[in-house]
């Protein structure tokens, strides 16, 4: 009675799973087909709203056209300015929009170069309505747009017609087949318990036997340490299981006896035990197979397993040793991710690039097809860790990978190279510009701001594109190809997208010889200070100097500054370059002192880099005392973007060199930050207006009145104004008759040796008027 209580509990139980299987996945096809209708739904929305702006920008540029082209220079409504507000919005929303409108993308890449054109044309915006030539080619270019529009408007309306009637006849199949899976489902548990019913049957008298051969054979394995089961060979049902295998699976005895090893045991892969038994019953033993563990929980296991055949009850069965070895394998696999796998990031890691690209390249070959790899650089990274710490740019390089893997299809490879570099492997293109769009989808995912904890950080990329196989047959010569074009493009300022050309090669040798002479330009002596003096307008006298640094380089002769500069910061040489530069000046300044010369003010650059190095404030008080120059005579040029960082830190050290008696400079203001409430914060002596105004400041009435902003502004907090780079007598005058302090520039001296500087001093030579 109570074995037969059992079997009816076990029935009861059994049915009960099948109904809430049945009810569950009923619940996930229903969910399912309402999930598919939302989000069809969501898309024609999408592509609505889209269609929608769309149409709205037509609306802008018409209106922008008209506000233009009839625009009277006195007379209200028309304002060309307005229009050309217009016209800027409507080809900005063109621009956002092209890529989101349902067309295919002949007609997006023709709109989009209609766009430009147009874009081309309004450029020259200054000209309206001076130029009757321009006026007729702005018509003409509107025109061209406006007809592209209207089609491309009845284009995006036909598809947004089809793409609704593929909607419903998508969302009808897929509700008919949930309608058959769910009568499926039903038939299939009508069959299970008429199973059922006739399996309790036959498994009496297999219980039967079963418990008798037990009791003989329990003290044998019982207590073994392996997890060990006894199945029927030709029924395939359990006879057997030792406590160690019931740990292991997580049931009780009652689970398993009698039943099917194939329904209720660990097995996964029915078709793998299945030749597991065939290589049984051809006479072999297995010893030691890897298989996939389902524990009586669900849980799924790594295992391995070996068996041999045995007797059993009077019947041939089969008796295997399983073993867990989970553990091992994720230890195993946790190795093998680490080896293939950026720590930081999550990507694959260099190693593993090369290996896929190398695989793309093969399939490339042979399929005749063209893929294409990335090199992303994020611009000024550097800048991110010295301004917001590591962790910043650690939790900014992992949200980096995370929008680059986004934005790739299946079978694409974004990987992290080193750093601050992103590798993309692109598996398949159609045409050398899918690789390009894919570029500009990577610039702008990265332009958008993230969110690192409570601070918003902007970072702008550059990429290059190197395209297989006709670009190099194997990885390295790719990736090496690749970076040479993701220098250009940093070159040429950055957030750009740069293919790969063969002279490229030629330059990342130079790039390279150019960083390896760096590297052992100090220890060569190869390094050379020149001082350009600083002018006082009101007195004439010279009332210091800017210390400028030389590379003359062995076999390249003399190496601007400009070239090797943005280099050194790159590579970290700044910092040692750097300690050298204001240790050299301290000195020379020291020595015209101790010649009986004039004392003046020396100048010293310090770059972000450098400021932002541990103990600024010691390094510059400890050159100053190994040289024996007195504080108030050495001055430090900053730049606008590390003052305005306006971090405690920064201002700290400023107010700490400050304490110190050390003069600080803003050096070319005006060309960075906008906004000026860091002055209030910060104890600046002297703001150096930038050489592009003052060059241009006598036929730009916008640089004039720059230029008579910032001295204004230096008065009115008390600082001194320099001008840079002036070049002309009619600077001078325009700079006096705005009361400029000081000048610096080729009309009173170029950069000059530390020997003539002294002749100058010495001499008193002074500014004409």
């Amino acid at each position: 009675m109570i074995d037969a209580a059992r079997r009816a509990r076990r029935r009861a139980r059994l049915v009960a799973v099948w109904v809430t299987a049945t009810i569950a996945v009923s619940a996930m096809v229903c969910g399912g087909v309402v999930a598919l209708n939302q989000s069809q739904q969501e898309a024609l929305d999408r592509y609505t709203r889209t269609i929608s702006e769309f149409r709205q920008a037509r609306i802008d540029l018409y209106q922008g056209f008209l506000h233009v082209s009839l625009d009277t220079r006195d007379a209200v409504p028309w304002n060309r300015s307005q229009g050309i507000g217009l016209l800027n919005q409507a080809l900005a929303t063109f621009d956002r929009l092209v890529v989101q409108l349902p067309l295919d993308s002949d007609r997006t890449w023709e709109f989009a170069d209609q766009v430009r054109g147009f874009r081309t044309v309004l450029m020259e915006g200054r000209r309206i309505g001076a130029d009757v030539r321009y006026d007729v080619e702005l018509r003409v270019a509107f025109h061209s747009l406006d007809s592209m529009l209207y089609r491309l408007d009845a284009a995006a309306r036909a598809r947004l017609h089809d793409i609704q009637g593929e909607s419903r006849s998508r969302f009808r199949v897929v509700l008919g087949l949930a309608g058959a899976l769910l009568v499926m489902i039903s038939i299939g548990l009508v069959l299970a318990a008429r199973r059922l019913a006739a399996a309790d049957v036959a498994q009496v008298e297999i219980m039967r036997r079963a418990r008798a051969d037990l009791d003989r054979f329990e003290k044998i394995f019982t207590a073994s340490p392996a997890a060990t089961a006894i199945v029927g060979l030709d029924d395939g049902l359990f006879l057997a299981v030792n406590d160690a295998y019931l740990r292991l699976n997580g049931c009780a005895r009652e689970d398993l006896i009698g039943r099917p090893a194939v329904k209720v045991g660990m097995w996964i892969d029915e078709v793998q035990r299945n030749a597991f038994v065939a290589r049984l019953r051809g006479g072999e033993r297995v010893l030691d197979q890897e298989i996939k563990l389902r524990l009586h929980s669900g849980e799924i296991r790594d295992g391995m397993i070996s068996a041999d055949i045995g007797e059993f009850m009077e019947q041939p069965c089969i008796l295997s040793i399983v073993t867990d070895i989970t553990d091992r394998k994720r230890y195993e696999a946790h190795i093998e991710y680490l080896a293939t796998h950026d720590g930081l990031t999550g990507l694959p890691n260099r190693a593993l690039a090369r290996d896929r690209l190398n695989q793309a390249i093969a399939h490339a070959q042979r399929a005749g097809s063209e893929g294409a790899l990335l090199f992303v650089d994020i611009d000024r990274f550097k800048s991110v860790n010295e301004g917001f710490g590591h962790a910043v740019g650690d939790a900014l390089l992992r949200a980096v990978g995370q929008r680059l893997a986004a934005l790739l299809d299946d079978g694409d490879t974004v990987a992290r190279q080193s750093g601050d570099e992103f590798l993309v492997v692109l598996v398949s293109l159609n045409a050398g510009t899918d690789a390009y769009a894919t570029a500009r989808a990577v610039l702008d995912a990265i332009a958008q701001p993230f969110a690192i904890g409570s601070v918003e950080v902007l970072v702008r990329a550059s990429v290059g594109l190197a395209v297989f196989p006709q670009d190099g047959d194997d990885a390295d010569a790719l990736i090496v190809h690749a970076d040479a074009a993701m220098a250009r493009a940093k070159a040429q300022g950055g957030n750009l997208a740069q293919f790969f050309t063969s002279g490229m090669s030629e330059e990342a040798k130079v790039r390279f010889d150019l960083e390896t002479g760096l590297r052992a330009a100090l220890g060569r002596a190869e390094f050379s200070l020149v001082y350009q003096p600083k002018a006082d307008i009101a007195t004439g006298e010279i009332i210091g100097c800017e210390a400028l640094i030389r590379w003359n380089h062995p076999t390249m002769g003399v190496v601007p500054p400009a070239r090797f500069i943005p280099l050194a910061e790159e590579t970290g040489l700044i910092v040692p370059i750097g300690d050298w530069v204001l240790r050299t000046a301290c000195a020379q300044a020291q020595a015209w002192r101790a010649r009986g010369l004039p004392e003046v003010v020396v100048s010293v650059n310090l770059s972000v880099r450098q400021f932002l190095q541990p103990d600024v404030e010691g390094w510059v008080l400890d050159a100053l005392r190994v040289s024996g120059l007195p504080p108030e005579l050495l001055e430090l040029e900053l730049t606008e973007s590390l003052i305005a960082q306006d971090s405690d830190r920064v201002v700290a050290t400023v107010d700490g060199l400050k304490a110190a008696g050390v003069r600080i400079s803003i050096d070319d203001f005006g060309t960075g930050y906008s906004s000026l409430s860091y002055l209030s914060r910060f104890h600046v002596d002297t703001l150096k207006i930038d050489q592009s105004f003052v060059r241009n400041m006598l036929v730009d009435p916008a640089d004039a009145t720059i230029v008579r902003a910032v001295i204004s502004l230096a008065r009115a907090l008390k600082m001194t104004a320099i001008a840079e780079g002036v070049e002309t007598i009619e600077h001078l005058h325009f700079l006096r008759e705005n009361r400029c302090d000081a000048i610096q520039g080729y009309y009173f001296s170029r950069p000059v040796a530390p020997e003539d500087f002294a002749l100058m001093l010495r001499d008193r030579k002074r500014l004409a008027s």
